[in-house]
């Protein structure tokens, strides 16, 4: 009896071992979204949970992230602007510029523009020259293109909304796209800027092609409640080849691509 009770023993000793290894492996075995979800500087270890259900459903890390840390994103507030892609500025009603604020990079806009006396309009240099691409080709096309705005101050800014009949469709001082010289007005002589200019074959020329040069429309119809401005077809933004080309292939405005594709910090 005595070796049976040795063995029972053995064979014990050996399956607590085992399970306890098991259950040891078990515990260490590696989290493959823990380990990629807590590389991003905005990860909150404390909120975990909130990512991973999250995540099931968008299985978008960076969408998942400013969801639960910045749920009011697209909701009214009182914030700085911020930087995205290539160091363009988020500029709407929401996140603004400061009042001394102004491009490094602006240059007199030497493309067809309309005049006004005593003023001198500027632009950001990547953005005309950028826009120059556009132009060109929509030129070949017997298109005629003019640019109505591109950069204004914040004191301009400031002038305009003071004066304005409406204010609801004048940018408050700050929360101007034109204060960070990447936006431009554009037209036709004909229509100015109105709603005429949407049933133009230039206004479906730049909705259709504008993305391949790094503009987009950046008040679209139907997404007022996103951006926070009216509808305005000819109010278009350069923010890069590439984020223009994303915004456009999945019908977004600058606001949903932020926030599904740039971390928020």
């Amino acid at each position: 009896m005595k070796p049976l009770k040795s063995c029972c023993f053995m064979l014990t000793c050996f399956t607590f071992f085992g399970l306890y290894q098991c259950s040891f492996l078990q515990k260490e075995k590696p989290n493959p979204f823990y380990a990629e979800i807590s590389q991003y500087s905005s990860f909150q270890p404390a909120l975990y949970t909130q990512y991973e259900q999250l995540y099931q459903q968008n299985h978008n890390l960076i969408y998942t992230l400013n969801l639960v840390n910045h749920p009011s994103f697209l909701k009214k507030g009182d914030y700085d602007s911020f930087s995205f892609g290539e160091h363009h500025l988020f500029v709407n009603p929401y996140f603004r510029l400061k009042a001394d604020f102004t491009p490094h990079q602006l240059e007199k806009v030497t493309l067809p523009k309309i005049h006004r006396q005593s003023e001198v309009m500027l632009i950001d240099q990547k953005t005309q020259e950028m826009y120059q691409q556009l132009f060109t080709e929509a030129t070949s096309l017997g298109l005629e293109l003019v640019i109505f705005s591109a950069y204004r101050s914040y004191a301009y800014q400031s002038h305009l909304y003071e004066q304005a009949k409406n204010p609801d469709y004048v940018a408050k001082p700050g929360a101007s796209e034109h204060q960070t010289g990447c936006a431009l007005d554009i037209a036709t002589l004909d229509t100015g800027l109105s709603e005429y200019f949407e049933q133009t074959a230039e206004f479906h020329f730049l909705k259709d092609n504008a993305h391949r040069f790094g503009f987009i429309l950046r008040y679209p119809k139907g997404k007022e409640h996103i951006t926070g401005y009216p509808y305005e077809s000819w109010h278009f933004r350069y923010v890069g080849v590439s984020i223009a080309t994303i915004i456009y292939q999945s019908n977004l405005t600058l606001e949903e691509y932020i926030y599904q594709y740039v971390e928020i910090i």
